[in-house]
């Protein structure tokens, strides 16, 4: 049976929920922004996260944080909706836009716990009452995150539209994996897709370009990343697999309702992130990928996470 533990975390508490024998774990810090500290999968650590209060309090690189209502840049943070121009705080001072919205720092409550056997959730929400006046439009955000012993964990996000008319959705999660030592000794592969050019601020070209380094297991070697992609295949949903080395452990990433996706690799080579987007960058204003919701209407999308160990592992 899974157990689950409270424990002071800072300012904070982080939930962990814990199976019997040790070898499949989450760890969730609710009041920051639901942030997910750790996962462990088979006894496997597969995150890069914040391990202590004053990381997470710091957020460098924004290590495992829900971007909503936009995920990664927004021009000059700027943008019009229902003919009101609306502006974000400058919160990215190299290229002057803004980024990653704010749900990230905002506190998140407990709903439900689920303890069983096999699998353990925890159901955290956030109810935006529109306070800020850059993004006025209420909302309920609800974040399911999943483990189970059989080596899954999953995150399931679901917008409900609490406005009286219809608002600008766009999501991204921001994990950063680690299955090997640096990020030189991991190996990638992605799906089809195409690599969203970008100016010197980091914002779409509107250039294109099909994109197929990876499209077979490749180590990561030297490569540097801060990317974005779009997918460009015909399934419903994409798996992006990240092993470790010599591919001994791997874990494939499935995404849902999130058509774009960002990969970066951290100065320091330690992990790599890999952040599905329901949306591309700048989508408050370009609008591809932006999700329209009308009022009470719901909009859902989920990650997936699997991970195989050196005696079950996946075959390409």
């Amino acid at each position: 049976m899974f157990t689950l533990d409270k424990i002071p975390f800072g300012p904070y508490e982080q939930y962990r929920l814990q199976s019997a024998d040790g070898q499949t774990s989450l760890h969730i810090v609710p009041a920051a922004g639901a942030n997910a500290s750790q996962v462990v999968l088979h006894g496997q650590p597969i995150l890069d996260g914040f391990e202590t209060p004053e990381a997470l309090a710091a957020a460098k690189g924004g290590k495992s944080a829900v971007l909503f209502p936009f995920p990664n840049r927004l021009q000059d943070g700027a943008y019009t909706w229902n003919g009101q121009t609306l502006h974000f705080p400058i919160n990215s001072p190299a290229t002057a836009n803004a980024i990653h919205g704010f749900v990230r720092h905002e506190a998140f409550e407990v709903d439900q716990v689920v303890l069983t056997n096999h699998y353990a959730s925890i159901h955290c929400t956030h109810h935006y009452s529109g306070k800020f006046d850059y993004f006025p439009f209420p909302f309920q955000l609800d974040l399911v995150f999943s483990v189970y012993t059989r080596g899954i964990f999953r995150l399931q996000a679901t917008v409900r539209n609490l406005n009286h008319f219809d608002i600008p959705v766009g999501l991204g999660w921001h994990p950063y994996f680690k299955l090997a030592d640096s990020t030189n000794a991991h190996h990638l592969t992605l799906p089809q897709a195409t690599l969203i050019d970008i100016d010197e601020r980091m914002l779409p070209t509107g250039i294109r370009t099909p994109y197929a380094d990876f499209a077979a297991p490749t180590p990561l070697g030297d490569t540097r990343f801060d990317n974005c992609f779009a997918y460009t295949g015909t399934e419903h949903a994409y798996a992006i697999a990240i092993a470790g080395t010599a591919g001994q452990l791997r874990l494939d990433l499935e995404a849902e309702a999130f058509p774009f996706f960002q990969l970066y690799t951290p100065d320091g080579r330690e992990s790599i992130a890999v952040e599905p987007m329901s949306c591309n960058i700048n989508a408050l204003q370009n609008h591809e990928g932006l999700v329209h919701l009308a009022p009470n209407a719901t909009w859902q999308a989920t990650v997936q996470a699997t991970f195989s160990p050196p005696t079950n592992r996946l075959k390409d």
